[in-house]
């Protein structure tokens, strides 16, 4: 799962894009068992409006997203990279 955020000294998405410190994107590996967690509920009910490649879909449900990530205590990074949880 990536969650990505953009810099809100820039006022949309697209233009923050196109800066250094524009973006961060948290990558998060979430293993198969993890859908019985019922913390990714809104998430996996917004599958069923992605039916095609390439396709989006909005989440309807509101979520503290701290229920969904792991620990934070151990985490790999570095400059220009993602931010890598593993779930285990």
């Amino acid at each position: 799962m990536h969650i990505v955020h953009y810099n809100s000294k820039y006022r949309k998405f697209e233009e923050a894009v196109k800066h250094k410190d524009g973006l961060a994107v948290l990558a998060v590996l979430i293993e198969e068992t993890d859908k019985n967690n019922a913390n990714f509920q809104p998430i996996i009910d917004s599958f069923k409006d992605v039916d095609t490649e390439g396709k989006s879909a909005q989440l309807h449900t509101a979520f503290p997203m701290m229920k969904i990530l792991p620990n934070t205590d151990g985490f790999y990074r570095y400059s220009g990279s993602l931010v890598y949880f593993c779930i285990s």
